[in-house]
């Protein structure tokens, strides 16, 4: 199917957006981010209004999400700020229909370009830094004189061993955005559609995510990486090697564990991170403890906290710094829309991932590695989504729904066609 040259125009600048957001904050801060959001939203809806999509593409679990999500507005203290949430995930979902119109392989097509041309960009900006800059470069819009600690931009030590945050100015999305990128290039590299260049394609994820040292994505990309060799051993080797397969993965994953709890300051220590999950751990049982005012719906979907917004002014302060999520999903959900919202988002992340595999399954020799991407996606996610909230947001939020919308509008049009279908009579006359 060809695919519009203006439909890839428009998905490799809703992909960029949600990918480098913090960077295009960082440039011009978050009003002027508000607005180009706002162009790029009417530019989508006019898009949207042409593409043939239907609401009928929406699941069940999804609805079921989004309907906790804006039935916190009952419960919420702070109403204003938990209808922008609302709206937020309402455009979000928007944006991913879009994007599921394209199909799968002019999707991937456009993720590879986007996501490698970020890593590529990362480098260069941290070695232009630390060639000239040679020390840390700060966010452009921060007022320098309040006092308070600041995150640099970059630290410009990439030739120092520092761990490396790349141009969106964050090493655990730069190095999720490297095992994002890495997962799409196996996919390719074993459709063949990357037969000259794909060593490259390979090794740049991995150099990226080496030197951003994320312990969450790392972790994920060890789980993927036997994901993929499952996936391989399934499709590809004897019926009888799949369950030895599987008993191995367990094993050497519960290996791994073993040492990394057994050796754990050695760990952090190579990751340039400090031992005591200290910070971790408060945030959660300050987050926790803001939950149990409302139980049910939580206080209110908001996605990405709101600096503004009290009590996530302070919620999240670590050393002077406010960090805006819960590093969790379960946490955030649980926080925000409550046990009602626990149930639907496990029941949307759970139903996604089984559609995954079974369209993995269903899919042709020849289309396998392509088709095993988005499972790939999905546990990526599902596993950063333990200690990082970003599956809520941006990217992580739409990625999710992209892959439900296709499979829900896969369902909607075989149905169509079994409707379409009359029965031949068996014998003349009947």
């Amino acid at each position: 199917m060809l695919v519009r040259a203006q439909n890839r125009l428009l998905a490799t600048f809703i992909v960029l957006q949600l990918a480098c957001g913090d960077l295009v904050r960082n440039l011009i801060g978050w009003g002027p981010w508000g607005a180009l959001s706002g162009i790029t939203l009417l530019w989508a809806l006019f898009a949207l209004r042409r593409s043939g999509a239907s609401w009928h593409w929406l699941p069940a679990p999804l609805l079921a999400f989004v309907g906790v999500a804006a039935a916190t507005l009952i419960v919420t203290p702070h109403p204003l700020a938990t209808l922008l949430g609302v709206s937020l995930l309402l455009v979000h979902v928007m944006l991913a229909v879009l994007l599921a119109t394209l199909p799968l392989d002019a999707l991937l097509d456009v993720l590879h370009r986007c996501l490698q041309g970020l890593l590529i960009a990362s480098l260069a900006f941290e070695i232009v830094v630390a060639l000239f800059v040679q020390g840390p470069v700060y966010p452009v819009w921060l007022e320098h004189s309040s006092g308070l600690p600041m995150i640099p931009w970059s630290t410009g030590g990439i030739f120092w061993g520092h761990r490396i945050q790349g141009i969106t100015g964050n090493p655990n999305l730069t190095a999720m955005i490297a095992l994002l990128a890495l997962i799409v290039a196996i996919g390719r590299q074993r459709a063949g559609l990357d037969r000259r260049l794909w060593w490259l394609w390979t090794a740049l994820p991995v150099v990226v995510l080496a030197l951003t040292r994320s312990m969450t994505v790392l972790a994920a990309a060890v789980v993927v990486l036997l994901s993929f060799w499952l996936v391989y051993t399934w499709r590809r080797r004897p019926r009888g090697a799949f369950r030895p397969a599987v008993m191995i993965s367990a094993a050497l994953l519960a290996v791994l564990v073993a040492w990394a709890v057994g050796n754990w300051d050695r760990v952090v220590e190579a990751l340039g991170r400090e031992a005591s999950m200290e910070d971790r751990f408060q945030i959660w049982a300050g987050a926790l403890e803001w939950w149990q005012g409302s139980p049910l719906l939580g206080r209110g979907w908001m996605g990405y906290w709101m600096p503004w917004v009290e009590p996530y002014d302070r919620l999240g302060l670590q050393d002077g710094i406010v960090y805006l999520q819960a590093h969790s999903v379960w946490v955030d959900v649980l926080m925000q829309a409550g046990i009602l919202g626990v149930l639907a988002w496990a029941w949307l992340l759970a139903s996604t991932i089984r559609g995954a595999a079974r369209d993995l399954a269903e899919a042709p020799r020849g289309a396998g590695p392509i088709a095993a991407v988005p499972l790939m996606i999905l546990i990526a996610e599902a596993v950063q989504g333990i200690a990082e909230s970003r599956p809520l947001i941006e990217l992580g939020i739409v990625l999710l729904v992209v892959f439900a919308v296709r499979q829900q509008r896969a369902r909607v049009e075989l149905g169509r066609l079994q409707t379409m279908a009359f029965p031949l009579p068996l014998h003349p006359g009947e």
